[in-house]
C-alpha cells in the first residue's frame, strides 16, 4: 500500500478497540494506520513492527483530525519521520488535536522524532499527552524520544522520556511540561 498499510482511514470516525497492527508496511506514509480528516477512537490497541519509508511508522494522522488515543502501545515501528506517530493535524481553523493518553512507546526508530514527530499544519493544534511512556526509541539525527517542529509545543502530563537516543524532546517547538521525569531535558 501506498498509504495505510493497515488500514487507510479518510473523512471517518472509526472506533477500533482490542486490535493489532502488526507487521504492516506503505510504500510512503503509515505503515500501521492513515488517519486524514478523521476523528479516530482508539482504546487498547497496539502498533508492532509497522513500516513505513516516508512518514509514521505507526500512525500518520493528517489534516483536520481529532483523533483520541487511550490504552495503546507503540513498539518497534520505523519511517523516516515519526517512527511511532507523525502527527500533522490542523490545515483549518477549529478545535482539532490529538489526544493520547496511557500510551507507551519503546523500540521506535527514524531519522527524526523516533517515538513522534509532531508537524506545525497550518493552524497550530498542540497534541495533549497523559500518562505516557517514551522508552528506548531512537532516531538518526535528532529527537529520538519527540521531535517538534516550529511552534508546535506539546502539552506532556505525568510522564517519562527516558533512554531515547539522540535526545529526549528536540525540535524548534518547546514542549509544555509537567508532573514528568525527562532523563537529561533543558529544553528546546
Amino acid at each position: 500500500a501506498s498509504y495505510g498499510g493497515g488500514l487507510s482511514n479518510n473523512y471517518s470516525s472509526p472506533a477500533l478497540t482490542n486490535v493489532i497492527f502488526r507487521e504492516n508496511s506503505a510504500q510512503n506514509n503509515a505503515g500501521g494506520m492513515y488517519s486524514c480528516d478523521s476523528a479516530p477512537v482508539l482504546t487498547d490497541v497496539t502498533f508492532s513492527n509497522n513500516s513505513a519509508q516516508y512518514n509514521g511508522g505507526g500512525i500518520n494522522i493528517v489534516g483536520d483530525a481529532s483523533p483520541v488515543l487511550t490504552n495503546v502501545v507503540f513498539t518497534g515501528n520505523s519511517a523516516g519521520k515519526g517512527g511511532a506517530i507523525y502527527n500533522d493535524v490542523g490545515w483549518t481553523a477549529g478545535i482539532d488535536r490529538l489526544i493520547v493518553t496511557n500510551a507507551a512507546f519503546s523500540g521506535n526508530r527514524a531519522d527524526k522524532g523516533g517515538g513522534m514527530y509532531n508537524c506545525e499544519g497550518t493552524y497550530l493544534r498542540i497534541p495533549v499527552l497523559t500518562n505516557t511512556t517514551f522508552k528506548e526509541n531512537s532516531a538518526v539525527s535528532e529527537g529520538g524520544g519527540m521531535y517538534n517542529t516550529e511552534e508546535n509545543c506539546p502539552i506532556i502530563k505525568n510522564s517519562i522520556f527516558w533512554g531515547n537516543s539522540n535526545g529526549q524532546i528536540d525540535g524548534t517547538g518547546e514542549a509544555d511540561i509537567a508532573y514528568s521525569l525527562i532523563l537529561d531535558y533543558t529544553g528546546a
